[in-house]
């Protein structure tokens, strides 16, 4: 009964170990299940965050007033100009590569994270190893079993024996059969009571000897079996599959520096098993004896650069030149910005000057007309000649004619200026007409007075394009020192050091093993190329960038010279200009009022009187050009100095109307004050 128990209690730890073994196929299977929605959770988070945001789009200005300022022209011109929007963009892409360039030193969390399965059956010598040991524990059940039969008919026989010595026999036992026969005999002879039975308890001392030793011997026999039939059940069938698994995960943390050696802690745990397919581990449960194989190590990385000036020149190299890419791209918008004012401002004053020369064209108009009455009036007062009233009607003819090409430039002009400006026009009458009048004069002594180096130089300073070419100058300059420092053969160090543990166990049981180290590992990588075509065809590269940039920036800065003292000089004579057309102006117009008055009175002639008005209006025109130039030329020379614009503290543009219309002159210092 005890054995029975034991039994029962075994096959339940059978059953439990089946289980435990299903649950170790699926353990590690399910460990790495896990963390690998935690790793890819967190990464689907951080890409939710970071939506992409919505792309600008740029839209045409509208503008419901009828006459517009110089300074409404420019707000209208920084808001709505297309150039400008435009180089938004080419700031925003010159961020964009900067941030890349930076990236190359994020810190980043790698993640490697596998499990591989395997399933294949088993080699034919493998499979008769196994099969053959269940066959010889077949044959050890069947031999048990014959035995323990034999033992219990033997004892059914002695047991019949005890109960009828005389008559039972003992065929199983010819030896105790005989000594019974002898017994048997002599109770039989014998003399006396006393002596019959101290026989009869011999012989039954005998028989149940021998029950008391064959029931001893049918015991073992019964055991040998019951653990015979065990080892069968705890080997079960023969197997006909085996499985492998294996399970890796590996997460290190790299940071690359500016200095150029990059560092970080890494973590890597694997899990190995095999085993057959449906047993547990132990071999005496038909398992294969191999224990789960389980692996942590914890360590740390660095990986520096040994020549090549330890890579600090070179690692940064890409991101400094990117960063003042940047830089030189937010100076180049504040350039365009005022380019585009200096080309608002040119517009609006060509617009300007096409509405005057309109005004200046119908006021000759409405004299040739007037003429033309004059004239008929003198023809019937029989003061004229007929003939005269033909040369008055062509007179009046040419001034409409040049009138109607005058409004179509001015309609032209107006529409170039809300072109410039960004303005959507939907109609003919759609496009505003200049309301501010053209900047008065500037002495001419005050431009002989000019501190023409102090300008010259301030101009350059103020140059927004200038800055910018200096800073694309240095972007190559550090670009070129990395490709010389790269001219060098790479010798790169990589070290490692690391901590482990290593462990055995089934599934369900705590992990547990003894942590062992330091252990390191140093590795030299060597790059020592023959022709080295790549890092010298990457150095000349960097020298022809470098040095292009170089002569642009020269260049810029001649340029920019050479256009102050050019507008400073045609500053000079077209204040000359403007005043004699001014001066021109008034004795033309004088002599106009006189010739009409004589014209109409009959003391002068028809062709006198249009050869005046034609003077005047040509003397008008030519003031009218000579303000249009000089306005041109004030905004010139605040965009040549610089001067248009200034950044204001929040990011956006302050532009002053006196760099438009008023120059900023520096005084040459008066040589004789103390």
């Amino acid at each position: 009964m005890v054995r029975k128990e034991c039994n029962k209690a075994e096959r339940e730890c059978l059953l439990q170990l089946s289980e435990v073994s299903e649950m170790k196929e699926k353990g590690f299977a399910m460990r790495v299940a896990v963390i690998g929605l935690f790793l890819l959770g967190g990464w689907t988070a951080g890409t939710v965050g970071q939506s992409e945001s919505s792309l600008r789009s740029w839209e045409p200005g509208a503008y419901g007033e009828e006459t517009i300022s110089l300074m409404e022209a420019v707000r209208l011109t920084l808001d709505h100009s297309p150039a400008v929007q435009l180089q938004k963009e080419v700031n925003r892409f010159q961020h964009g590569l900067f941030q890349e360039a930076s990236g190359a030193f994020d810190s980043a969390l790698l993640a490697d994270l596998s499990y591989d399965y395997s399933r294949e059956g088993l080699k034919a010598s493998t499979f008769n190893r196994l099969k053959e040991e269940r066959d010889d524990l077949q044959e050890d059940f069947e031999e048990a079993q014959r035995n323990l039969l034999a033992g219990e008919a033997g004892l059914a026989q002695l047991r019949a024996l005890q109960l009828d010595p005389s008559g039972a026999t003992l065929d199983k036992d010819p030896t105790l059969q005989a000594i019974i026969d002898l017994f048997n005999a002599e109770i039989a002879a014998a003399s006396n009571a006393e002596a019959r039975r101290q026989l009869l308890l011999d012989r039954d001392r005998a028989i149940a000897d021998a029950i008391q030793e064959l029931t001893d011997l049918v015991g073992e026999l019964t055991t040998d079996l019951a653990d015979v039939v065990l080892d069968q059940e705890k080997l079960g069938p023969t197997p006909t599959e085996q499985e492998r698994t294996s399970g890796l995960l590996n997460l290190s943390i790299s940071k690359p520096t500016r200095r150029g050696f990059t560092l970080g802690p890494f973590f890597e745990y694997t899990s190995e098993t095999d085993n057959f397919i449906g047993k547990p581990v132990d071999p005496e449960l038909g398992g294969k004896g191999f224990e789960d194989l389980y692996r942590a190590t914890l360590g740390f990385n660095f990986d520096t650069p040994l020549a090549r000036g330890l890579g600090v020149k070179s690692a940064g190299a890409g991101e400094k030149a990117a960063e003042l890419e940047f830089e030189a791209s937010l100076l180049a918008l504040k350039h365009v910005v005022a380019e585009n004012i200096f080309s608002t401002a040119l517009s609006y004053w060509d617009s300007r000057a096409a509405q005057e020369t309109v005004a200046i064209l119908e006021e000759s108009a409405r004299i040739q007309s007037e003429l033309v009455e004059t004239t008929r009036a003198l023809i019937r007062a029989d003061e004229l000649p007929a003939a005269e009233l033909a040369r008055a009607q062509a007179g009046e003819a040419d001034a409409m004619a040049a009138l109607d090409a005058a409004r179509r430039r001015a309609l032209q002009a107006r529409l170039g200026l809300s072109s410039v400006i960004g303005l959507k026009v939907e109609s003919m009458g759609g496009a505003p007409v200049p309301a501010d009048d053209f900047p008065t004069g500037l002495e001419s002594s005050i431009l002989e007075s000019v501190d023409l180096a102090m300008l010259i130089a301030d101009a350059v300073e103020h140059r927004d394009d200038y800055q910018s070419a200096r800073l694309r100058e240095e972007s190559g300059g550090v670009l070129l020192t990395a490709a010389r420092s790269d001219l060098k053969p790479r010798v790169d160090l990589a070290t490692k050091a690391w901590y482990n543990a290593l462990g055995e166990g089934s599934a369900g049981e705590p992990f547990s093993a003894d942590v062992v180290g330091p252990s390191y590992n140093l590795k030299l990588d060597i790059e020592w190329p023959f022709a080295n075509n790549t890092q010298e065809g990457r150095f000349v590269q960097a020298r022809a960038g470098s040095s292009t940039r170089s002569i642009l920036a020269a260049d810029l800065d001649r340029v920019i010279r050479t256009s102050v003292l050019e507008v400073l000089g045609s500053l000079e004579q077209t204040v000359e200009q403007l005043l004699y057309s001014q001066e021109a102006v008034e004795h033309y117009r004088r002599s106009l009022s006189a010739e009409v008055e004589k014209y109409s009175s009959g003391a002068a002639t028809l062709i006198d009187t249009l050869l005046t008005e034609q003077r005047l209006t040509e003397a008008l025109l030519a003031e009218v050009a000579a303000k249009r130039q000089y306005a041109r030329l004030l905004a010139q020379f605040g965009f040549e100095t610089g001067r248009l614009m200034t950044e204001s503290a929040d990011g956006g543009y302050l532009v002053d109307r006196a760099a438009l219309v008023k120059p900023s002159i520096q005084q040459a210092p008066d040589e004789t004050s103390g």
